[in-house]
Order: C-alpha cells, then structure tokens, then sequence
C-alpha cells in the first residue's frame, strides 16, 4: 500500500498489488506527486494511476464544519428534534419508556409448599383473632388449593377467598355451611385432608333427591330437571333410579376437580391479569408523556402480583 498526500484536508488511499500494478506504474505514481504541489487542491489522480476494478478504496471525512459536531449523526439518525437539540447547544431529551409487561403468574391462595414433600392449605377460619388451620398433605398444588377453598368457604362462607369461587354449585357451598354447624360431629379439615369429602358430599347429593318434600333445595332440584334435563340424558330420565342419582352427583361436583376446566379456569385468570397490567402500563406511559410522573415501582410490583 502507497499513500500519497495531495491536500491538507483530504487523503487518497489507493492500494497496488504486485498483480494489479507493475513496477513501472509505481515509479509514475511518485512521480507525479512529487510534481504536486503541497498546498494543491487538485484531488483526482490520472486514470492511468488509478486504481483497477476489484480494488477497494474507503472514504473518510477528515473534518466538518464549526460548531455542527454531533449534527450529521443526528440528521441520519432522522429525529429533528435530536437535531435542533444539538444545534442549539443542549443534549436531546430523553424519550419516555413504559417498563417491560411482566409475564402474568398465577399462585393460589393459601397454599404453601411442604419440604418433606407435597403441598399444604393454610387457611384464614378467624379473621377477627386471625386464627389459621393447616390442612394437607395433598399431591400438588391443585388439590391443596380446592381443600383450602373448602375450609375457608365453610367457616367464612361469602366472605372466604376462594382460588375457585366458579366451581362451586350452591348446594356444595350449602353442603360446607352444614358441615361446620356440625361442628361437635364433622370435623372439616379432617374431612377435607382424609380423602373422605368426595363420598360424603355424594352420599348428601343423594339424600336431596331422595327427600320427599325438598324445601330449600326445592329451587336446585327444579334446575336438575327443567334447567339442566338435556345434561341429565333420556336413558337416565326413563330409568330413574340409582342411575338418574348418579347423574344427580355427577352434575353437582366440584368444578375443579376436572383438569380441564382447571386449565380453562386459569387460562382466563391469566388472560385478565395480563389486560390489567397492560392497561396499567399504558396509564403510566401516558403519565410519563404528559409529565405528571409516574407511580413507584413497588406500588406497581404489588398490583401485577395480585390475583383476581
């Protein structure tokens, strides 16, 4: 590589391989800027100087004007308002950014991990004495969560935080109530934590239908078989019987204790948590661009991590 200097404000690099240039050609090429003069503004060499096809030559900017350092990276950039900053003398002012959605993450209630292994439900029964009761172990999450519903709707009733509120049918929230005034002879948690609850909930879904005068259960006997006859099906209808009590339980059971409405059911928690937080991330965008501040950042931690 040659370099040649033809100005003060400018420089030409040409590159010459022993393939692309003999030595004769080297020899006018220094030849010819001995012969230019130092303060010359000429800048273009003679084409048979020049370099070939194939060669490759970078241009530089070896200066720019007073005062418009910064300027022509703030016109490519294309922001005219980084431009007329810089062109006044300030630095550009910083664009408001929301922070990051964070992923939406559901956890139950009153559930906490064991470390002996498994999953127990701590649940809130006194919230006057803030008294608690342990009930578990259970396999996971799921069931530790569904058996602290169940003890907190049967001492707290309408007032109990519920992981599944959707899943229970009235007459399972009655069939809780009447276990706890029973109090001396049903023990809930043990009920709940033995793996007796689903039998004897049955063995009461059966007594109500069997009741020759249904009283306060008249309103859910009528859903059974006016609301609800196209569930209970024409076979169990014609046969009556053990097979129509059957159906009976069926159509009353927990919710939650089907894996598939469960994951329905927590899909559409998740969807809503994650509408809240993006509608609550828009409000603090629009604070942020109208310069009335924006909330603090544990506030905000504390609303995303609540579950509805």
């Amino acid at each position: 590589m040659q370099v040649g200097e033809l100005g003060e404000s400018e420089s030409v690099c040409f590159i010459l391989t022993r393939r692309e240039a003999s030595s004769n050609t080297r020899v006018r090429a220094q030849l010819w800027q001995a012969r230019t003069p130092p303060h010359s503004t000429r800048t273009s060499l003679p084409r048979c100087l020049r370099t070939r096809r194939g060669s490759m030559t970078t241009p530089t900017i070896s200066g720019s004007a007073p005062g418009a350092a910064g300027a022509p990276a703030a016109m490519i950039s294309g922001d005219p308002a980084a431009a007329a900053h810089l062109q006044a003398g300030r630095p550009p002012a910083p664009t408001p950014t929301a922070p990051p959605l964070p992923v939406p993450r559901f956890q139950y209630a009153g559930v906490r991990p064991i470390p002996a292994g498994g999953w127990a439900a701590h649940v809130l029964v006194d919230p006057e004495r803030h008294a608690y009761r342990t009930v578990g172990p259970f396999p996971d999450a799921h069931a530790a969560a569904l058996a602290h519903d169940r003890v907190a709707i049967a001492f707290l009733g309408d007032r109990a935080r519920a992981n599944f509120r959707p899943a229970f049918h009235p007459i399972e929230q009655r069939f809780l109530r009447l276990c706890r005034t029973r109090d001396g002879e049903i023990d809930v948690c043990t009920l709940v934590a033995d793996g007796m609850y689903e039998a004897r909930y049955a063995t009461f879904l059966r007594a109500v239908l069997g009741l020759e005068r249904w009283g306060e259960y008249l309103g859910v006997v009528l859903d059974f078989f006016l609301d609800r006859a196209a569930e209970i099906g024409r076979e169990a209808l014609e046969e009556g019987g053990e097979k129509l009590a059957a159906r009976f339980v069926e159509m009353h059971r927990n919710k939650a204790v089907d894996p598939r409405w469960r994951a329905w059911y927590l899909g559409r928690v998740a969807a809503g948590q994650k509408q809240r937080m993006e509608r609550e991330r828009q409000q603090l965008l629009q604070q942020q661009q109208r310069g009335g501040g924006c909330a603090s950042a544990s506030a905000m931690q504390h609303q995303q991590q609540q579950v509805p």
